[in-house]
């Protein structure tokens, strides 16, 4: 797939505005243009490093939990007994033990 981003806004150096006593004589294609291109390749690239990504969060989140312990939180969250203390989400944004 390619994605043209044309620019007509004059920021190229050399390129006369309008109005200024020379105009631009050439050509639209001609002109210079700004281009962006997106292949398969790149994509698929890009998946997979997301993915390992993914995998290594989650990997690393849950090391160290028991799967009693998971399945504790999530069935208090179901219920809707699940609580988290401003003071804890604090101390987790900022680093605090």
């Amino acid at each position: 797939m390619k994605v043209d981003f044309t620019s007509n806004a004059g920021f190229y150096p050399g390129k006369k505005l309008a109005g200024a006593g020379r105009e631009d004589t050439k050509a639209p294609a001609a002109r210079k243009t700004d281009v962006a291109e997106f292949s398969r390749g790149s994509c698929a690239a890009l998946d997979k490093t997301l993915l390992n990504a993914k995998a290594a969060i989650q990997s690393g989140v849950s090391a160290g939990v028991s799967a009693a312990r998971l399945e504790e939180l999530k069935q208090s969250i179901k219920s809707g007994t699940y609580q988290v203390h401003s003071i804890d989400i604090a101390d987790a944004i900022l680093g605090s033990e």
